[in-house]
């Protein structure tokens, strides 16, 4: 990635991560991989869960399907799906149809940055909520550092950035 911004106060750019065919063996699967396609470099501030495709573009055994009951019955899809973020969708036409989940829904699995990025707003948020009043921009960089996981190497990397978000620190954050 080449960086377009330097690092500064008014923006944070987020990298997306997900499994590697989660359904197939969730006890060992990693949750934590980056996506295959997000962005990395040094303009990465933060991860957060955004889903993977990797096994859907590089998987020879993309067809292979897997089954869970719900209280509505059996739900049956391409395992590759659980790899991706459920989202609510705008409309059961917009994303989601009856024919591609086998039940009328407005929640898709989907993947992408646009996944990952609110889950770092929702912290934010979180983090604002709990200080009760207004956080300067540097403010918020800080606490948002102290409220993620530090996956990759030490410090800021060009793939986790500061680390993945985690709303559970917002319980012990101290100001």
């Amino acid at each position: 990635m080449v960086d377009l911004l330097p690092e500064n106060k008014w923006t944070i750019s987020v990298a997306a991560t997900g499994p590697t065919f989660w359904a197939k063996d969730p006890k060992h699967a990693k949750l934590t991989g980056s996506s295959s396609h997000t962005n990395t470099g040094s303009a990465i501030n933060f991860s957060a869960p955004g889903g993977n495709d990797e096994a859907y573009d590089f998987n020879a055994n993309i067809q292979a399907t897997c089954s869970y009951t719900l209280n509505t019955g059996v739900f049956s899809t391409y395992c590759y799906r659980f790899d991706y973020v459920l989202s609510a969708a705008l409309s059961p036409d917009t994303l989601v149809s009856k024919l591609r989940y086998g039940m009328p829904t407005r929640y898709a699995f989907v993947e992408g940055t646009s996944m990952a990025t609110p889950h770092v707003a929702g912290v934010a948020a979180l983090i604002r909520g709990k200080k009760k009043g207004r956080i300067s921009p540097d403010q918020m960089l800080e606490y948002l550092k102290r409220c993620s996981l530090d996956l990759g190497d030490k410090g800021k990397d060009p793939i986790y950035g500061y680390g993945l978000v985690s709303a559970s620190k917002v319980i012990d954050l101290k100001f």
